[in-house]
């Protein structure tokens, strides 16, 4: 009797534990259930679909499909695409078999419908053709479809305030007695909500057909050939190229040793002469600046007689060298040889040898009395009376004269850097640098317009002016 009251006893802890235990257990299991409620996917409609090929020509159909999934506890009504994408047309249109399918005639008259209902949990499968008019780059296709669904507005004394059109007949699934009626409130109306979906088609690129026509039949025919073709092309420049620059090289052979001729008797000369002269008028020595005046003829005449004129290394700077001599020719015969200076000029030069400094000029003919200066001999003074009275000597006659006396200067010292520029262009290759060219702002501005008026490119007086240094 005592041990069956001390197992009682003993048991009734055990009891307690269990029933704990159990307790929560049950808690877990509904905190899990509530929790996978929670996670379940809402119900909705989606859709998929893709087009058949990226790459698609002008005057072909673009083939589609699209599926479609009700995953509502509704009907969907009146589904229908809304909009297609741009520049695309639909051509035909099929759903779910190809007895259904609608040509472009009867997408006309019932625009762009799929189908009137959709049953709550089904499918649809969509096909059809597109027709793409203008030429684009790869873009997304996107389709637009649209539906309805009626439901029931929730409300107080509403038999099924949140039922749907799929519970409008429960009544009918229940059975009631012959001559009873359902009650239904008189204010219970259906409403239309109206949804939309965007289907991603994918990518396509519609082509010109010309264009396709060359991407279709360029492996066929052109790029079996296009070796063949690129590598004969190529060879015959090479040959061309190459002849040329052997030509290039055998006539600058010498042509060198000719232009260094030229160059020191010459071009050297004539360039010190002018910028003599340019100088001395700037600084007021009449007579200094009437022995360059004839220096620079005298070596421009021998140069012409000689050689016919300039011959550099090319026509750029022989343009702009001749358009600066004839600048200096009308500033000192502003009426050509009817000017008075004109024949008096000449004869005085041909006096003037070539190698004489001015020390030489004047020992030989310069008589100075006083301040007054004559020369000994009839040529010479003739032109030097003229010379001081039409050649422009300072800018004190009046705006006019100082206009034509900086115009003077400015195309001496223009003539004198392009003279100093060519004479050392030939050596390019011959010395490991070339001293640049030391230049005024104002020449290189003339220079460079002259070079523009002479038709010279844009380019060539790039590089040609490229390596002037603007002092």
């Amino acid at each position: 009797m005592q041990n069956r009251e001390l197992n009682s006893a003993r048991g009734k802890p055990y009891s307690f534990a269990r029933a704990l235990f159990l307790l929560a257990l049950v808690f877990v299991f509904s905190s899990f259930s509530q929790a996978a409620e929670a996670a379940a996917p809402v119900p909705e409609v989606s859709a998929t679909g893709k087009v058949s090929a990226h790459l698609s020509v002008v005057t072909d159909l673009v083939p589609f499909t699209f599926t479609l999934h009700n995953g509502t506890t509704s009907e969907l009504e009146d589904l229908v695409i809304t909009n297609v994408p741009t520049g695309y047309k639909l051509h035909d249109l099929c759903v779910n078999s190809p007895q259904s399918c609608e040509g472009e005639k009867d997408l006309q008259t019932q625009p762009n419908e799929i189908q009137k209902t959709v049953p709550a949990g089904g499918s649809l499968v969509v096909w059809g053709n597109f027709t793409a008019s203008p030429p684009h780059k790869p873009q997304t296709l996107f389709l637009v479809l649209s539906w309805k669904i009626e439901v029931l507005p929730t409300g107080p004394g509403m038999a099924g305030s949140s039922t749907t059109k799929d519970e409008k007949n429960k009544d009918k699934a229940n059975k009631q007695p012959i001559g009873e009626k359902t009650a239904i409130s008189p204010t219970k109306k259906t409403t239309n909500v109206y949804s939309s979906l965007a289907v991603d088609l994918g990518e396509n690129e519609v082509q010109s057909s010309k264009w396709a026509w060359v991407t279709d039949y360029s492996s066929i025919f052109i790029l079996p050939f296009a070796i063949p073709i690129v590598l004969g092309f190529l060879t015959y420049l090479f040959s061309v190229f190459s002849g040329w620059g052997a030509r290039r090289t055998e006539i600058w052979k010498q042509m060198l040793p000719a232009i260094h001729g030229y160059s020191t008797k010459f071009y050297m000369p004539m360039s010190m002469a002018a910028d003599a002269l340019a100088g001395e008028l700037k600084d007021s020595n009449p007579e200094v600046a009437f022995f360059f005046f004839l220096l620079l003829l005298r070596i421009y005449l021998d140069s012409t007689a000689e050689i016919g004129g300039f011959y550099f290394k090319d026509h750029r700077g022989e343009n702009v060298a001749n358009k600066c001599w004839y600048g200096i020719w009308n500033a000192f015969f502003p009426d050509s040889r009817k000017s008075p200076i004109y024949v008096p000029a000449y004869a005085a030069a041909e006096l003037v040898d070539p190698h004489f400094t001015y020390e030489d000029f004047a020992r030989r003919y310069l008589v100075r009395t006083g301040t007054q200066i004559t020369f000994a001999n009839f040529d010479i003074q003739q032109c030097w009376e003229l010379f001081l009275e039409h050649i422009p000597q300072a800018p004190a006659a009046g705006e006019a004269a100082a206009e034509n006396f900086e115009k003077l200067i400015l195309l001496l010292q223009a003539f004198s850097t392009v003279l100093d520029c060519e004479v050392n262009r030939p050596y390019q290759y011959w010395y490991t640098a070339l001293v640049p060219v030391k230049v005024k702002q104002n020449v290189l501005t003339l220079l460079q317009d002259m070079a523009k008026a002479q038709k010279i490119n844009r380019w060539k007086r790039y590089t040609y002016f490229r390596g002037w240094k603007v002092d």
